[in-house]
C-alpha cells in the first residue's frame, strides 16, 4: 500500500478540520472545554502558519500532519490519521521520515502531546521519543536519536516540499 503526502490546499481544509475535530474534541473538552469559534480560528491560524500535508493511501484521504519551521528547531504540530488507517505503521513511517529529514540537516524536531492522551504518548515513546519538558496540559517530546548536535545545514532547502514523502 503506497502512502504519499502532498502539500494541502484550501480545498482540503474542511476535510482536515473535520478529522481534527473527530480526533481532538474529547481531549480538548476534558482539558479546557470546546469553544467552536476558538477552535476554528486556531485551526485556521495553524493552517496558515504551518506546512500542512495531506496523507493519502492509493489516492484516498488518510490523514494529515503539520510542521512549524523555526530557526534551528522544527515542531511537529499535528499528526492525525483517519481511524481506518491507524495502527498500520503509517504514523511510525511518517514520524521516522520527518525526524530523519530534520536530523540529517542539523535541525531538532520536537512535538507536544496532551498529557491525557496516553495512547499518543505511548506511540511516540515506542518510536524512541522521550519527554523533555512537562507542561500543564502537554508533554514536550524529542527523539534523541535524530537530534545530533551540529550546526544547521544552510544548504538544506527549507521548503515545505522537502517534507513531502512517498512511502512504499
Amino acid at each position: 500500500m503506497p502512502i504519499t503526502t502532498r502539500i494541502a490546499t484550501i480545498a482540503d481544509r474542511d476535510r482536515l478540520y473535520n478529522l481534527y475535530c473527530g480526533a481532538m474534541t474529547g481531549y480538548i473538552e476534558e482539558i479546557w472545554g470546546w469553544d467552536e469559534i476558538w477552535q476554528q480560528n486556531d485551526f485556521e491560524e495553524a493552517f496558515e502558519t504551518c506546512a500542512t500535508y495531506v496523507i493519502e493511501s492509493d489516492s484516498d484521504f488518510s490523514g494529515y500532519y503539520q510542521l512549524k519551521f523555526g530557526e534551528d528547531t522544527d515542531r511537529l504540530q499535528m499528526l492525525i490519521l483517519t481511524p481506518a488507517m491507524r495502527s498500520l505503521g503509517i504514523g511510525r513511517q511518517l514520524l521516522h521520515r520527518t525526524s530523519t529529514t530534520s536530523g540529517e540537516h542539523g535541525r531538532r524536531l520536537l512535538l507536544r502531546v496532551f498529557r491525557i492522551n496516553t495512547a499518543a504518548k505511548r506511540f511516540y515513546e515506542n518510536n524512541g521519543w522521550a519527554v523533555i519538558v512537562e507542561e500543564a496540559a502537554f508533554y514536550l517530546m524529542e527523539n534523541p536519536s535524530y537530534s545530533t548536535p551540529r550546526a544547521p545545514d544552510a544548504s538544506f532547502p527549507r521548503t515545505i516540499e522537502s517534507y513531502a514523502f512517498v512511502i512504499d
